[in-house]
Protein backbone atom coordinates (compact mmCIF):
# COMPACT_ATOMS: atom_id res chain seq x y z
CA UNK A 1 0.00 0.00 0.00
CA UNK A 2 1.51 3.46 -1.31
CA UNK A 3 1.47 5.86 1.79
CA UNK A 4 -1.05 8.68 2.40
CA UNK A 5 -0.31 12.20 2.87
CA UNK A 6 -1.16 12.30 6.81
CA UNK A 7 -1.46 15.85 9.28
CA UNK A 8 0.51 16.17 11.63
CA UNK A 9 -1.82 15.15 14.07
CA UNK A 10 -4.73 12.04 13.11
CA UNK A 11 -7.41 13.14 15.06
CA UNK A 12 -10.49 10.69 16.33
CA UNK A 13 -13.83 12.60 16.85
CA UNK A 14 -16.28 11.76 19.35
CA UNK A 15 -19.59 13.79 19.32
CA UNK A 16 -21.74 13.40 22.23
CA UNK A 17 -25.44 14.00 22.50
CA UNK A 18 -25.59 18.05 23.01
CA UNK A 19 -23.84 18.33 19.68
CA UNK A 20 -26.35 15.91 17.41
CA UNK A 21 -28.91 16.58 19.14
CA UNK A 22 -31.26 18.55 16.18
CA UNK A 23 -30.66 19.10 12.70
CA UNK A 24 -28.78 22.09 12.53
CA UNK A 25 -25.82 20.86 15.41
CA UNK A 26 -25.58 17.22 12.86
CA UNK A 27 -24.99 19.60 9.87
CA UNK A 28 -22.64 21.22 12.44
CA UNK A 29 -21.06 17.84 13.17
CA UNK A 30 -20.86 16.68 9.59
CA UNK A 31 -18.91 19.76 8.48
CA UNK A 32 -16.31 18.94 11.26
CA UNK A 33 -15.66 15.82 10.33
CA UNK A 34 -15.01 16.91 6.52
CA UNK A 35 -12.84 19.09 7.18
CA UNK A 36 -14.93 22.10 6.38
CA UNK A 37 -13.90 25.04 9.07
CA UNK A 38 -10.56 24.33 9.25
CA UNK A 39 -9.20 21.78 6.76
CA UNK A 40 -8.88 18.74 8.77
CA UNK A 41 -10.47 16.04 7.82
CA UNK A 42 -11.45 13.61 10.83
CA UNK A 43 -11.83 9.88 9.44
CA UNK A 44 -12.67 8.50 12.51
CA UNK A 45 -15.59 9.03 14.19
CA UNK A 46 -17.88 8.03 17.54
CA UNK A 47 -21.50 8.82 18.36
CA UNK A 48 -23.66 9.28 21.01
CA UNK A 49 -27.43 9.12 20.99
CA UNK A 50 -29.38 12.68 20.39
CA UNK A 51 -28.94 14.23 23.13
CA UNK A 52 -32.29 16.72 25.04
CA UNK A 53 -32.75 19.46 23.01
CA UNK A 54 -34.47 17.01 20.49
CA UNK A 55 -38.18 15.81 20.99
CA UNK A 56 -39.74 18.03 23.83
CA UNK A 57 -36.69 18.56 26.10
CA UNK A 58 -36.70 14.74 26.94
CA UNK A 59 -33.39 12.78 26.29
CA UNK A 60 -33.95 10.24 24.36
CA UNK A 61 -31.70 7.86 26.00
CA UNK A 62 -33.31 8.07 28.97
CA UNK A 63 -36.87 6.65 26.99
CA UNK A 64 -34.70 3.88 26.17
CA UNK A 65 -33.34 3.24 29.16
CA UNK A 66 -36.81 3.14 31.06
CA UNK A 67 -37.86 0.84 28.27
CA UNK A 68 -35.44 -1.86 28.87
CA UNK A 69 -35.48 -1.49 32.79
CA UNK A 70 -39.41 -1.68 33.08
CA UNK A 71 -40.59 -3.17 29.83
CA UNK A 72 -43.68 -5.39 29.38
CA UNK A 73 -46.50 -5.32 27.66
CA UNK A 74 -47.87 -2.62 29.35
CA UNK A 75 -49.42 -0.25 27.11
CA UNK A 76 -47.43 2.54 28.48
CA UNK A 77 -44.11 0.95 28.04
CA UNK A 78 -45.30 0.17 24.06
CA UNK A 79 -46.27 3.89 24.23
CA UNK A 80 -43.21 4.79 24.76
CA UNK A 81 -41.69 2.49 22.12
CA UNK A 82 -43.60 3.50 19.56
CA UNK A 83 -42.86 7.28 20.37
CA UNK A 84 -39.14 6.54 20.20
CA UNK A 85 -39.72 4.67 16.58
CA UNK A 86 -41.33 7.61 14.86
CA UNK A 87 -38.45 10.52 16.68
CA UNK A 88 -36.34 7.82 14.92
CA UNK A 89 -38.10 8.01 11.39
CA UNK A 90 -38.05 11.76 11.96
CA UNK A 91 -35.10 12.12 12.18
CA UNK A 92 -34.33 10.25 9.19
CA UNK A 93 -36.33 12.22 7.09
CA UNK A 94 -34.72 15.33 8.56
CA UNK A 95 -31.63 14.22 7.12
CA UNK A 96 -33.22 13.09 3.38
CA UNK A 97 -32.45 9.65 3.99
CA UNK A 98 -34.99 7.15 2.82
CA UNK A 99 -32.60 3.88 2.55
CA UNK A 100 -30.16 2.59 4.62
CA UNK A 101 -26.90 3.56 2.13
CA UNK A 102 -24.23 1.92 4.48
CA UNK A 103 -23.51 -1.55 6.29
CA UNK A 104 -24.93 -4.58 6.22
CA UNK A 105 -28.79 -2.95 6.33
CA UNK A 106 -27.98 -1.72 2.44
CA UNK A 107 -30.94 -0.77 1.09
CA UNK A 108 -33.56 -1.01 3.71
CA UNK A 109 -35.84 1.77 3.60
CA UNK A 110 -35.29 3.44 6.82
CA UNK A 111 -39.16 3.57 8.67
CA UNK A 112 -39.43 -0.49 8.34
CA UNK A 113 -35.87 -0.80 9.89
CA UNK A 114 -36.02 1.43 12.37
CA UNK A 115 -39.43 -0.03 13.85
CA UNK A 116 -38.34 -3.88 12.58
CA UNK A 117 -35.13 -3.37 15.06
CA UNK A 118 -36.73 -2.13 17.77
CA UNK A 119 -39.67 -3.75 18.05
CA UNK A 120 -36.88 -6.95 17.74
CA UNK A 121 -35.23 -5.27 20.70
CA UNK A 122 -38.02 -4.75 22.73
CA UNK A 123 -38.79 -8.77 22.64
CA UNK A 124 -35.69 -10.20 23.33
CA UNK A 125 -36.33 -9.39 27.13
CA UNK A 126 -37.56 -12.73 27.79
CA UNK A 127 -34.62 -14.32 26.14
CA UNK A 128 -31.72 -12.08 27.51
CA UNK A 129 -31.36 -11.10 31.40
CA UNK A 130 -33.08 -7.73 32.89
CA UNK A 131 -29.59 -5.88 32.65
CA UNK A 132 -28.69 -7.14 29.18
CA UNK A 133 -32.13 -5.93 28.27
CA UNK A 134 -31.91 -2.55 29.24
CA UNK A 135 -28.29 -2.40 27.68
CA UNK A 136 -30.05 -3.58 24.37
CA UNK A 137 -32.37 -0.84 24.82
CA UNK A 138 -29.95 2.10 25.29
CA UNK A 139 -27.73 0.86 22.62
CA UNK A 140 -30.27 1.03 20.36
CA UNK A 141 -29.56 4.94 20.09
CA UNK A 142 -26.14 4.52 19.02
CA UNK A 143 -26.98 1.67 16.98
CA UNK A 144 -29.02 4.00 15.01
CA UNK A 145 -26.83 7.23 15.64
CA UNK A 146 -24.11 5.26 13.47
CA UNK A 147 -26.03 4.38 10.56
CA UNK A 148 -27.72 7.89 10.28
CA UNK A 149 -24.33 9.73 10.43
CA UNK A 150 -22.38 7.26 7.51
CA UNK A 151 -25.16 7.46 5.36
CA UNK A 152 -25.43 11.38 6.24
CA UNK A 153 -21.70 11.70 4.72
CA UNK A 154 -22.19 8.93 2.30
CA UNK A 155 -24.70 11.19 0.83
CA UNK A 156 -22.28 13.77 0.30
CA UNK A 157 -20.15 11.37 -2.03
CA UNK A 158 -17.88 10.33 0.84
CA UNK A 159 -16.44 6.91 0.74
CA UNK A 160 -17.58 5.44 4.68
CA UNK A 161 -18.19 2.63 6.64
CA UNK A 162 -19.77 1.42 9.58
CA UNK A 163 -17.93 -0.05 12.35
CA UNK A 164 -20.34 -2.04 14.71
CA UNK A 165 -19.04 -4.44 16.98
CA UNK A 166 -21.41 -7.09 15.69
CA UNK A 167 -18.98 -7.10 12.53
CA UNK A 168 -15.65 -5.92 13.83
CA UNK A 169 -15.13 -8.16 17.05
CA UNK A 170 -15.36 -5.54 19.21
CA UNK A 171 -15.85 -7.58 22.52
CA UNK A 172 -16.52 -6.66 26.34
CA UNK A 173 -15.97 -9.17 29.15
CA UNK A 174 -17.18 -8.67 32.89
CA UNK A 175 -20.31 -6.86 34.21
CA UNK A 176 -22.90 -6.56 31.29
CA UNK A 177 -22.97 -2.85 32.57
CA UNK A 178 -19.92 -2.01 33.65
CA UNK A 179 -18.16 -3.62 30.96
CA UNK A 180 -13.81 -4.34 30.17
CA UNK A 181 -12.32 -4.15 26.81
CA UNK A 182 -9.58 -6.59 26.31
CA UNK A 183 -6.46 -6.15 24.15
CA UNK A 184 -8.00 -8.38 21.58
CA UNK A 185 -10.58 -6.13 20.74
CA UNK A 186 -8.33 -3.10 20.54
CA UNK A 187 -6.64 -4.96 17.73
CA UNK A 188 -9.58 -6.36 15.74
CA UNK A 189 -10.72 -2.85 16.19
CA UNK A 190 -7.47 -2.12 14.57
CA UNK A 191 -7.85 -4.49 11.80
CA UNK A 192 -11.58 -3.44 11.07
CA UNK A 193 -10.02 0.26 10.33
CA UNK A 194 -8.80 0.36 6.19
CA UNK A 195 -6.85 2.94 5.55
CA UNK A 196 -7.10 6.81 6.24
CA UNK A 197 -9.13 7.47 2.64
CA UNK A 198 -12.25 5.82 4.25
CA UNK A 199 -14.44 7.32 6.68
CA UNK A 200 -15.46 5.46 9.72
CA UNK A 201 -18.10 5.69 11.92
CA UNK A 202 -18.82 4.26 15.23
CA UNK A 203 -21.64 3.90 17.59
CA UNK A 204 -20.58 4.55 21.02
CA UNK A 205 -21.04 2.67 24.80
CA UNK A 206 -21.36 -0.70 23.38
CA UNK A 207 -20.02 -4.39 22.67
CA UNK A 208 -20.18 -7.81 22.19
CA UNK A 209 -20.63 -9.78 25.83
CA UNK A 210 -18.14 -12.37 26.17
CA UNK A 211 -19.40 -14.94 29.32
CA UNK A 212 -16.66 -16.49 31.56
CA UNK A 213 -15.67 -18.89 28.94
CA UNK A 214 -14.93 -16.35 26.44
CA UNK A 215 -18.39 -17.12 24.34
CA UNK A 216 -20.74 -14.59 22.89
CA UNK A 217 -24.39 -15.88 23.18
CA UNK A 218 -26.08 -15.34 19.85
CA UNK A 219 -29.65 -14.41 19.47
CA UNK A 220 -31.88 -14.87 17.05
CA UNK A 221 -32.93 -11.77 14.82
CA UNK A 222 -35.61 -10.84 12.15
CA UNK A 223 -33.02 -9.95 9.74
CA UNK A 224 -30.12 -12.64 9.32
CA UNK A 225 -27.91 -10.00 10.45
CA UNK A 226 -25.77 -11.42 13.34
CA UNK A 227 -26.78 -11.20 17.27
CA UNK A 228 -25.69 -11.22 20.79
CA UNK A 229 -26.09 -10.03 24.36
CA UNK A 230 -24.41 -6.79 24.10
CA UNK A 231 -22.13 -5.36 27.19
CA UNK A 232 -21.80 -1.02 28.10
CA UNK A 233 -19.17 0.69 28.99
CA UNK A 234 -21.04 2.22 31.72
CA UNK A 235 -23.21 5.45 31.44
CA UNK A 236 -21.55 8.21 29.14
CA UNK A 237 -19.26 5.10 27.88
CA UNK A 238 -18.87 6.76 24.50
CA UNK A 239 -16.34 8.66 25.35
CA UNK A 240 -14.45 5.62 26.17
CA UNK A 241 -15.22 3.84 23.21
CA UNK A 242 -13.83 6.95 21.22
CA UNK A 243 -10.39 6.40 23.55
CA UNK A 244 -10.00 2.67 22.38
CA UNK A 245 -10.69 3.82 18.96
CA UNK A 246 -7.75 6.15 19.14
CA UNK A 247 -5.53 3.48 20.53
CA UNK A 248 -7.00 1.20 17.77
CA UNK A 249 -6.20 3.79 15.18
CA UNK A 250 -2.57 4.45 16.76
CA UNK A 251 -1.74 0.81 16.32
CA UNK A 252 -3.23 1.18 12.76
CA UNK A 253 -0.66 3.54 12.05
CA UNK A 254 2.23 1.89 13.31
CA UNK A 255 1.74 -1.28 11.94
CA UNK A 256 0.88 0.29 8.70
CA UNK A 257 4.98 2.59 8.77
CA UNK A 258 3.60 5.97 10.12
CA UNK A 259 6.04 5.75 12.88
CA UNK A 260 6.18 9.48 13.78
CA UNK A 261 2.30 10.38 12.80
CA UNK A 262 0.80 11.94 16.29
CA UNK A 263 -2.69 10.94 17.37
CA UNK A 264 -5.50 12.68 19.41
CA UNK A 265 -8.90 11.90 20.76
CA UNK A 266 -10.80 15.07 19.75
CA UNK A 267 -13.97 15.57 22.33
CA UNK A 268 -16.69 17.34 21.07
CA UNK A 269 -18.69 18.61 23.39
CA UNK A 270 -21.38 21.88 24.41
CA UNK A 271 -18.57 23.47 26.56
CA UNK A 272 -15.45 25.17 25.53
CA UNK A 273 -13.08 22.58 27.56
CA UNK A 274 -12.22 21.05 31.28
CA UNK A 275 -13.23 23.81 33.62
CA UNK A 276 -11.88 24.89 36.55
CA UNK A 277 -14.62 24.45 38.35
CA UNK A 278 -18.68 23.48 38.43
CA UNK A 279 -20.30 25.80 36.25
CA UNK A 280 -22.97 25.27 38.20
CA UNK A 281 -21.36 26.76 40.73
CA UNK A 282 -19.56 29.02 39.04
CA UNK A 283 -21.37 30.46 36.02
CA UNK A 284 -18.51 32.35 34.20
CA UNK A 285 -15.88 29.60 35.00
CA UNK A 286 -12.39 29.34 33.30
CA UNK A 287 -11.20 26.70 31.76
CA UNK A 288 -8.13 25.18 31.83
CA UNK A 289 -5.65 24.36 28.74
CA UNK A 290 -3.84 21.69 29.49
CA UNK A 291 -4.24 19.01 32.33
CA UNK A 292 -2.07 15.77 32.92
CA UNK A 293 -3.34 12.48 32.90
CA UNK A 294 -3.19 12.27 36.66
CA UNK A 295 -4.38 16.24 37.09
CA UNK A 296 -7.68 15.08 35.03
CA UNK A 297 -8.42 11.61 37.38
CA UNK A 298 -8.02 13.20 40.36
CA UNK A 299 -10.01 16.09 39.65
CA UNK A 300 -12.49 13.69 38.50
CA UNK A 301 -13.57 15.94 35.28
CA UNK A 302 -16.98 14.81 34.24
CA UNK A 303 -17.23 16.61 31.28
CA UNK A 304 -15.92 13.12 29.74
CA UNK A 305 -16.65 9.86 31.36
CA UNK A 306 -13.55 9.53 33.99
CA UNK A 307 -12.56 6.09 32.31
CA UNK A 308 -11.23 7.81 29.79
CA UNK A 309 -8.34 9.20 31.34
CA UNK A 310 -7.44 5.71 32.71
CA UNK A 311 -7.65 4.45 29.20
CA UNK A 312 -5.76 7.54 27.57
CA UNK A 313 -3.25 7.25 30.52
CA UNK A 314 -2.54 3.50 29.93
CA UNK A 315 -2.10 3.82 25.87
CA UNK A 316 -0.59 7.51 26.26
CA UNK A 317 -3.36 8.69 23.75
CA UNK A 318 -4.10 11.97 24.31
CA UNK A 319 -7.67 13.65 24.83
CA UNK A 320 -8.59 17.54 23.71
CA UNK A 321 -11.97 18.43 25.24
CA UNK A 322 -13.03 21.36 22.98
CA UNK A 323 -16.47 22.94 22.00
CA UNK A 324 -18.30 21.55 18.97
CA UNK A 325 -20.10 24.88 17.57
CA UNK A 326 -19.44 28.77 17.56
CA UNK A 327 -20.93 29.96 20.18
CA UNK A 328 -23.22 33.09 20.36
CA UNK A 329 -23.10 36.55 22.76
CA UNK A 330 -24.92 34.10 24.86
CA UNK A 331 -23.17 30.88 25.06
CA UNK A 332 -25.83 29.66 22.80
CA UNK A 333 -25.63 27.28 19.57
CA UNK A 334 -24.53 28.85 16.11
CA UNK A 335 -23.65 26.77 13.57
CA UNK A 336 -20.07 27.00 12.93
CA UNK A 337 -16.42 26.16 14.40
CA UNK A 338 -14.10 28.39 16.01
CA UNK A 339 -10.49 26.71 15.11
CA UNK A 340 -9.25 29.26 17.77
CA UNK A 341 -10.49 28.55 20.59
CA UNK A 342 -7.75 25.95 22.04
CA UNK A 343 -9.75 23.41 24.07
CA UNK A 344 -8.26 21.39 27.00
CA UNK A 345 -5.45 19.06 25.91
CA UNK A 346 -4.92 16.08 28.38
CA UNK A 347 -1.62 14.34 27.94
CA UNK A 348 0.93 12.42 29.99
CA UNK A 349 2.83 15.34 31.34
CA UNK A 350 2.57 18.90 31.48
CA UNK A 351 5.15 21.15 31.68
CA UNK A 352 5.59 24.62 33.50
CA UNK A 353 5.41 26.15 30.05
CA UNK A 354 1.89 24.46 29.56
CA UNK A 355 0.82 25.07 33.17
CA UNK A 356 1.65 28.83 33.05
CA UNK A 357 -1.20 28.93 29.96
CA UNK A 358 -3.47 27.59 32.09
CA UNK A 359 -6.22 30.58 34.64
CA UNK A 360 -3.79 29.82 37.70
CA UNK A 361 -0.36 27.89 36.78
CA UNK A 362 -0.75 26.52 40.68
CA UNK A 363 -4.14 25.43 40.64
CA UNK A 364 -5.95 23.14 38.05
CA UNK A 365 -9.32 22.78 39.63
CA UNK A 366 -11.52 22.41 42.72
CA UNK A 367 -14.11 19.47 42.65
CA UNK A 368 -16.90 18.60 45.11
CA UNK A 369 -17.18 14.46 44.92
CA UNK A 370 -20.43 14.12 45.98
CA UNK A 371 -20.37 10.17 46.56
CA UNK A 372 -17.35 10.69 48.72
CA UNK A 373 -17.65 13.67 50.49
CA UNK A 374 -14.94 15.30 49.51
CA UNK A 375 -13.55 18.27 48.25
CA UNK A 376 -10.44 17.75 45.64
CA UNK A 377 -8.12 20.83 45.04
CA UNK A 378 -5.93 19.69 42.42
CA UNK A 379 -2.15 21.73 41.09
CA UNK A 380 1.14 21.04 40.07
CA UNK A 381 2.88 22.92 43.23
CA UNK A 382 0.04 22.17 45.41
CA UNK A 383 2.31 20.67 48.14
CA UNK A 384 5.80 22.56 47.31
CA UNK A 385 4.31 25.98 47.28
CA UNK A 386 4.10 27.14 50.56
CA UNK A 387 2.23 30.18 50.31
CA UNK A 388 -0.59 28.45 47.56
CA UNK A 389 -1.47 25.42 50.80
CA UNK A 390 -1.50 28.35 53.32
CA UNK A 391 -4.20 30.22 50.88
CA UNK A 392 -6.35 27.04 50.49
CA UNK A 393 -6.56 26.35 54.85
CA UNK A 394 -7.02 30.19 55.54
CA UNK A 395 -10.04 29.96 52.82
CA UNK A 396 -11.00 25.86 54.56
CA UNK A 397 -11.23 27.14 57.81
CA UNK A 398 -13.22 30.20 57.69
CA UNK A 399 -16.20 27.36 56.44
CA UNK A 400 -15.62 25.26 59.52
CA UNK A 401 -12.86 22.78 57.39
CA UNK A 402 -10.04 21.86 59.87
CA UNK A 403 -6.72 21.35 57.42
CA UNK A 404 -6.33 18.25 59.62
CA UNK A 405 -8.87 16.43 57.82
CA UNK A 406 -6.88 16.35 54.97
CA UNK A 407 -4.90 13.59 52.48
CA UNK A 408 -3.07 14.38 50.04
CA UNK A 409 -0.96 13.14 46.70
CA UNK A 410 1.95 14.46 44.37
CA UNK A 411 -0.96 17.36 43.11
CA UNK A 412 -3.55 17.38 45.07
CA UNK A 413 -5.24 17.95 48.56
CA UNK A 414 -8.11 16.08 49.65
CA UNK A 415 -10.80 17.10 52.57
CA UNK A 416 -13.67 15.43 53.93
CA UNK A 417 -17.18 17.52 54.02
CA UNK A 418 -20.29 15.90 54.74
CA UNK A 419 -22.35 19.15 54.28
CA UNK A 420 -22.77 19.84 50.50
CA UNK A 421 -23.73 23.37 51.20
CA UNK A 422 -20.43 24.03 52.99
CA UNK A 423 -18.33 22.58 50.33
CA UNK A 424 -20.23 24.44 48.03
CA UNK A 425 -19.70 27.66 49.61
CA UNK A 426 -15.82 26.32 50.03
CA UNK A 427 -15.33 25.77 46.39
CA UNK A 428 -16.82 29.77 45.48
CA UNK A 429 -14.39 31.22 47.60
CA UNK A 430 -11.54 28.80 46.74
CA UNK A 431 -12.52 30.25 43.00
CA UNK A 432 -12.47 33.91 44.17
CA UNK A 433 -9.23 33.59 45.74
CA UNK A 434 -7.11 32.01 43.12
CA UNK A 435 -8.90 32.76 39.74
CA UNK A 436 -10.70 35.62 39.99
CA UNK A 437 -8.61 39.43 39.82
CA UNK A 438 -8.88 41.55 41.99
Amino acid sequence: MGAIQLPDIVEVAKFGGSSLADKPRRDNARDIVLGKYDGKRRQDVVVSFLGRQFYNSIKPSDTLEEIGRRGSDDIRYRSLLDDTISMLQEVTREEGLTRVIVGPHKGLRYDDFIAKELIWRYETRGQISPDAHEVMMICTGEFFQAHIKADSLAAQGVPVQLLLPETTGFNFTGSIKDAHVPNQSIDALANALGDLEIFNVMPGYYGIHLDEKGDAQTLSSWDGFPRFVLAALGRGGSDTTAQYLTVARLRWLRANGYNNTQIRHSNFTDVQGIAVADPRLIPDVAFNRFLSYNDATVLGASVVHPHVYGVAKEHDTPLLVRRSFAPDENGGFLRGFDPQESGTLVKMRCSGEDYAQNPNPDLVGINYKQAEKSLVIVGPSINTNHQVRQGIESVLLTTGVASMTASEGNNYLQFSIPDSSVAQTAVKLLYNKFFRQA
